[in-house]
């Protein structure tokens, strides 16, 4: 519900409201395009789950004239709380259309703790949330790493260190790194220094996650050294684009990443209701 705008020509037909637990190939399409139109609109960045895997549960509404006028997605996120997200065409706006989806979504989940995801700032979203009463819960940012823009001044002296890697078994675009210290390219008997994952999405793009050095090995710089590394592998493989995310109360994290050349490109705050 981003903005005040609205056409008094047009209405929504209420008697449309409908909930999908899986949407057809049509109604995906209705849906992103959507989003998009709505982040275009509002200079927002972000996405509507309409991707199967992501377990939503969809509630759309048409306009009289047939056409996908708002839309509210519910993702559960564990036993007790879903993240709400929710778009409403600007021409159709201010006619009730998120009330209607918000409650006919609350029905189903009552009982749950609702966060919704907002995209940088956008008035009319925070006059929404200020009504709901939504209280700022926590904020993400999206970085990211580019080779154009990489730095090229020398590192200083590097540790000896070495990556290896192994596929999931659940998800052939998904990688397991474990980082490891010293020289021998074997992996040691006493277990990795650190670990990650990177999930591929899209060419040349992968988005890195679920980094960790291990606590016996914290304080020593290599969890600078493990990006690093992990980046000149990236880029020989012709991967010109690193993404992740990472919570604003993790200032060690936002440090490390941004010593390694990633850049805030998206803050991502979540509002709890």
């Amino acid at each position: 519900y981003f903005s005040m705008t609205y056409d008094s020509r047009l209405n929504p037909d209420f008697s449309t409201l409908q909930k999908k637990l899986l949407l057809t190939d049509r109604q995906r399409a209705e849906a992103e395009n959507l989003a998009l139109e709505c982040c275009r609109h509002d200079s927002v960045r972000l996405s509507y789950p309409a991707d199967p895997r992501e377990d939503a549960c969809h509630y759309l509404l048409y306009s009289e004239e047939g056409r996908l006028c708002a839309a509210l997605a519910m993702v559960p996120c564990g036993e007790s709380a879903a993240e709400c997200t929710a778009f409403t065409l600007p021409a159709f706006r201010r006619k009730g259309c998120f009330d209607a989806l918000l409650n006919r979504a609350l029905e189903d989940f009552e009982e749950y703790d609702i966060f919704f995801p907002v995209s940088g700032t956008c008035p009319d979203t925070e006059k929404t949330l200020t009504a709901l009463e939504a209280r700022l819960d926590s904020t993400e940012y999206q970085m990211e790493w580019s080779s154009e823009n990489r730095n090229r001044t020398p590192d200083q002296k590097k540790p000896a260190c070495f990556l290896t890697s192994s596929p999931s078994p659940d998800d052939r675009e998904t990688l397991y790194w474990s980082f490891y210290t010293g020289t021998s390219k074997a992996p040691s008997s006493d277990g990795p220094a650190g670990t990650f994952l990177t999930t591929r999405t899209g060419e040349g793009c992968v988005c890195l996650h679920q980094v960790e050095i291990l606590p016996a090995f914290r304080r020593q710089g290599l969890g600078t050294a493990m990006i690093r590394l992990f980046l000149d592998m990236a880029e020989q493989k012709n991967i010109s684009r690193v993404i992740l995310q990472v919570s604003g109360d993790n200032e060690a994290a936002m440090a490390l990443y941004k010593k390694t050349g990633f850049r805030i490109t998206e803050a991502l705050s979540f509002y709890f209701y």
